[in-house]
């Protein structure tokens, strides 16, 4: 995937989208699959936005059942059903667990009906059916809950997913099928003439500008939506509600292989402990948010409400800030629904056309991105006219990186023999469970080149030849574009610091940075770190 401007001023394109999320990312491979000629940008990074700070589940949506949306869950549970099939490197199955306290205010028949509802929305094709447990079997499972109160638990089934990778997979596939995208590429016109729009550029990496031209625009800017309709008129109604959802990653794993569901004191709200890399995931919180979406931080009320909250349910851990290792902030892009509270807005989505050929898609969940995709896609196929389109295949067909014939355990054990030359056992591991089938391409890299096979870090398992790939194939142009959106060094206990200087010195080189280039890019990376524990 290679990031050629020049592309742009070729042709008119069938579609332009605006936003490199999930949605755009998703709606880029499923049109480019059928045929469509397609640009995409995206002003920062792939996925750097909402779709990167997401709870990194593929959720039917449990809590969404005592809304009756019925109709979201059981599209949700059916397609993280194909996220699991056709993801396997990326979407993995997770138990969790729901415990009961007195003084809850959904006592455990409540819970257990919800439970076989759940079942039912998936068609009873999940992981496995939920179960009820016992006190004594639910502290069997997880010893450090607290006892006090403690009625039981429900067991259920959801998945927890690599949500960057996800994102960047589908615009992977997109380009190998024709679409010309490119990140760090922000929108700052819009104009339509004679049934064509042409849409202003600026690479925000040196400020060059230029155009694109296309029949239809896709408004996929999630939580920027609206500013990009203002770019049209200033007369659009409101389209999108954005809340804020935190996540606090704590050093010390608080439960054992089972994630927790819980339901808060402070507002009723349910929130999730995950065992996510070396220590655990707690989160989210969900608040109106109505600052720019460019600058969106923890604060100290946040982690205050989430660690409060936690502390009640693992009193032993005495869980203070000092435990957590960083943070992330994002901001869910729900459709504008006045009069509702943060968390009673539906996550369902809404597709509006506020102009000739100028679609705007708001709200919806990242487990459905595939759902949305394919219907946008006919809404776009359908009014462009275009006969000789393809059918969608995205139902069926292996995202990129996916295509195991197998599970990835079996995956990983029938790969491993191959690379012990190269790397160990524990390394080899983590690439496969990185990238899938792409894992050969690193140790091409490595057998061509020995000492692209030392990790960056002993933090971690990432290696150095992870670098190469991202630059050469994966389009990463930023140090940041790499610790956070290629891999997750940015989350590991050293927060990426430790090998951030050793990684810009070899991005420098991949890609002609200055020395001031270089030091710029360690500079703003260190900020965003910083950032992101200020609490």
């Amino acid at each position: 995937m290679k990031r050629n401007l020049s592309q742009f001023k070729d042709q008119t394109f069938d579609v332009l989208i605006i936003g490199g999320g999930i949605n755009g990312c998703g709606v880029a491979r499923d049109a480019a699959r059928r045929g469509l000629s397609v640009a995409l940008v995206e002003k920062t990074d792939f996925s750097n936005g909402t779709s990167c700070t997401s709870t990194k589940l593929a959720h039917g949506g449990v809590r969404y059942l005592e809304n009756y949306e019925f109709r979201l869950v059981w599209e949700a549970c059916h397609e993280r059903r194909r996220l699991l099939d056709l993801a396997p490197h990326l979407v993995r199955p997770q138990s969790f667990i729901l415990p009961l306290y007195k003084g809850d205010s959904r006592p455990p028949w409540m819970i257990n009906i919800g439970m076989w509802l759940y079942d039912l929305m998936a068609a009873f094709k999940n992981v496995k059916r939920h179960c009820m447990l016992s006190v004594k079997q639910t502290l069997e499972k997880e010893p450090k809950l607290n006892a006090a109160g403690l009625r039981g638990a429900a067991v259920y089934y959801d998945a927890q997913l690599n949500d960057s990778r996800l994102c960047l997979e589908n615009v992977l596939e997109a380009a190998e099928h024709g679409a010309q995208v490119a990140n760090h590429i922000e929108c700052t016109s819009l104009q339509q003439k004679d049934g064509i729009w042409q849409a202003g550029l600026r690479d925000t990496l040196n400020g060059e500008k230029l155009s694109v031209k296309a029949s239809t625009v896709l408004n996929l800017g999630g939580p920027w939506v609206d500013k990009i309709c203002a770019m049209i008129a200033d007369d659009i109604p409101r389209k999108v509600r954005t809340t804020k959802g935190v996540h606090l990653l704590t050093e010390e794993r608080l439960t054992g292989d089972n994630a927790l569901l819980l339901f808060t004191r402070a507002d009723n709200r349910v929130y999730f402990v995950i065992p996510w890399l070396t220590g655990s995931m707690v989160g989210t919180t969900d608040t109106d948010f109505t600052d720019s979406p460019d600058h969106v931080v923890t604060d100290k009320a946040d982690a205050a409400y989430l660690l409060e909250e936690t502390k009640r349910v693992f009193p032993q851990a005495k869980l203070t800030a000092e435990h957590v290792v960083t943070s992330f902030a994002g901001l869910r892009p729900l459709v504008f629904e006045p009069g509702k509270s943060e968390s009673a807005v539906s996550r369902e989505h809404v597709i509006s056309e506020d102009a000739p050929g100028f679609l705007t898609m708001a709200g919806g969940k990242l487990t459905t991105y595939r759902a949305m995709a394919e219907e946008l896609t006919d809404r776009v196929i359908k009014k462009l006219k275009l006969k000789n389109s393809k059918a969608c295949d995205t139902k069926k067909t292996p995202l990129y990186g996916g295509a195991l014939n197998n599970t990835i355990e079996a995956y990983i054990n029938e790969r491993i023999p191959g690379l012990k030359n190269i790397m160990p056992e524990e390394t080899a591991a983590a690439l496969i469970n990185h990238l899938g089938t792409k894992h050969e391409e690193i140790a091409t890299l490595i057998r061509e080149n020995g000492e692209l096979g030392a990790r960056i870090c002993g933090q971690h398992q990432h290696l150095l030849a992870e670098v190469d790939y991202a630059v050469k194939v994966e389009m990463a142009l930023t140090l940041r574009d790499f610790m956070c959106c290629r891999s997750w060094i940015c989350f590991a206990p050293c927060r990426g610091l430790d090998c951030a200087p050793k990684t810009a010195e070899r991005m420098a080189a991949l890609l002609n940075w200055s020395p001031e280039r270089k030091e710029q890019e360690l500079n703003t990376y260190r900020e965003w770190i910083e950032a992101n524990h200020a609490f």
